[in-house]
């Protein structure tokens, strides 16, 4: 415990970090109090199954962007902002309802880099940024998931929706979400990064949790163990920009 406060320290420090650089946690009694996923019983267990849904699920994001990309290409501008506003609504519902719950039970680990749900672990920095590659943004996965999360979250949110609060003011960052538009976040802590889903007053977080569940868990922000642990966060709604949802609509790299 002494070596990993001590590193969480020097990354505060140095800024938010994703879990790729930070020490690693361990299985506790809180595995109990672990929230439950979306998805029922005979899916978490068929484990076949999952991966064959998630690939059909990516299958179809890839299919959906190519429409997309015809329709944003041979538009007009005032016609090309209502594409814009429809591919944002469409990925939040992909990201949310689809591809997020394909990695639910995925082992976290601290060298994870898995592509593939429930085939080997996944940390949390590649979580954010495998999730984000499969659904068709092209990004330097392996770079942006090495980096601290600042890096990333500033790559892929407009400057004047990136939220900062320090000295572990959880309530403020709540307050702040509350106020934004449903959609999805990404938020970068102490040593941890992941996202977070907002749908009218209800925030989730969605990530490769270290700790105590050791596995992708989407649970009430609130109450996940090691957001309420941070003294650091960075927010910023990743779909929002419409730098980011343009660069979807063209095939543009991101980098």
């Amino acid at each position: 415990m002494l070596t990993n406060l001590i590193l969480c320290t020097a990354l505060f420090i140095t800024g938010v970090s994703s879990c790729t650089t930070a020490a690693s946690g361990g299985k506790t009694a809180g595995d109990s109090l672990a929230a439950e996923t979306a998805l029922p019983e005979k899916s978490r267990i068929d484990t076949a199954a999952r991966i064959a849904a998630y690939k059909k699920a990516c299958t179809a994001v890839a299919r959906k962007q190519v429409v997309f990309q015809k329709r944003y290409a041979a538009a007009d501008q005032p016609a090309r902002d209502k594409i814009t506003a429809e591919a944002r609504s469409y990925l939040v519902r992909m990201l949310s309802d689809s591809i997020f719950p394909g990695w639910y039970e995925t082992t976290w680990d601290f060298n994870g880099v898995s592509q593939e749900p429930l085939t080997g672990p996944i940390a949390c920095g590649y979580f954010v940024t495998t999730t984000l590659k499969q659904a068709k943004f092209d990004i330097d996965r392996v770079f942006l998931a090495q980096q601290a999360s600042s890096v990333l979250i500033k790559k892929m949110c407009d400057k004047d929706r990136i939220k900062v609060v320090t000295n572990g003011q959880l309530d403020k960052l709540i307050t702040y979400l509350q106020a934004q538009p449903d959609g999805i976040y990404i938020l970068g802590l102490d040593n941890h990064v992941g996202y977070v889903v907002k749908k009218g007053k209800t925030l989730d977080m969605v990530h490769s949790s270290y700790w105590p569940q050791v596995k992708v868990v989407r649970e009430e922000m609130a109450e996940s163990a090691i957001v309420k642990e941070s003294k650091y966060f960075m927010v910023g709604n990743v779909l929002h920009s419409k730098a980011t949802i343009e660069a979807w609509l063209t095939g543009t790299a991101i980098r």
